[in-house]
């Protein structure tokens, strides 16, 4: 399985007459028309084959789950531009999450797993509310039994999304703590925040 699509005209081969498509500001260019939408369509297929199996994933780990489990290496440049498209054309969205430093990052869901978003954002913050302190690890077992790649790091993503709304603190690498000013709060008066999703 490979995409033909590349980044600089000079890529495509000599004896074709290069057509291409304007993606967020970058050229994208493949042999012809027909080729061109059968890669775009291949892209997004897989797009939503990965989702089936995982709710959140960093650009990073996605590039990686593309290179190593459907053998498709993609280089980064024309694999960033490729998932703006996901975004742009609906089909992906990004939630914002904070790391313990304070830094703001993005990770990407599925449009067509916004609910299970939603249901599993509604889990980890009843378990923070009732619990106070939570193990990243024991959730992870709690929520994803078969520990399969990455559901370690979306479990942590549950979790830094909760920090990114003020609900949570990060004490270490595994361990999230709730914030004093929420620990009597009921979970149906925080519902309109942490739906907010996409």
């Amino acid at each position: 399985m490979s995409l033909n699509l590349k980044t600089k005209k000079d890529e495509i081969p000599r004896e074709f007459e290069p057509i291409s498509l304007r993606i967020g500001g970058i050229n994208v260019y493949s042999k012809d028309s027909e080729n061109l939408n059968k890669d775009l369509a291949l892209f997004s297929d897989e797009i939503n084959k990965v989702f089936d199996r995982h709710i959140l994933l960093s650009n990073q780990n996605l590039r990686y789950y593309f290179k190593n489990e459907r053998a498709l290496d993609i280089p980064k440049r024309l694999f960033s531009v490729l998932t703006g498209r996901e975004l742009r054309i609906g089909n992906l969205d990004r939630i914002a999450c904070e790391s313990i430093n304070g830094k703001i990052f993005f990770v990407n869901f599925h449009r067509k797993r916004k609910k299970d978003l939603i249901s599993f954002m509604e889990k980890s913050l009843e378990i923070l509310l009732n619990e106070q302190k939570v193990d990243v690890t024991q959730v992870r077992n709690e929520f994803f039994p078969n520990q399969e790649w990455n559901s370690w790091i979306t479990t942590g993503y549950f979790f830094s999304r909760l920090i990114f709304f003020g609900f949570a603190y990060q004490e270490d690498k595994f361990t999230f703590i709730i914030n004093p000013l929420i620990k009597d709060a009921k979970l149906q008066n925080l519902k309109h925040l942490y739906t907010s999703i996409g």
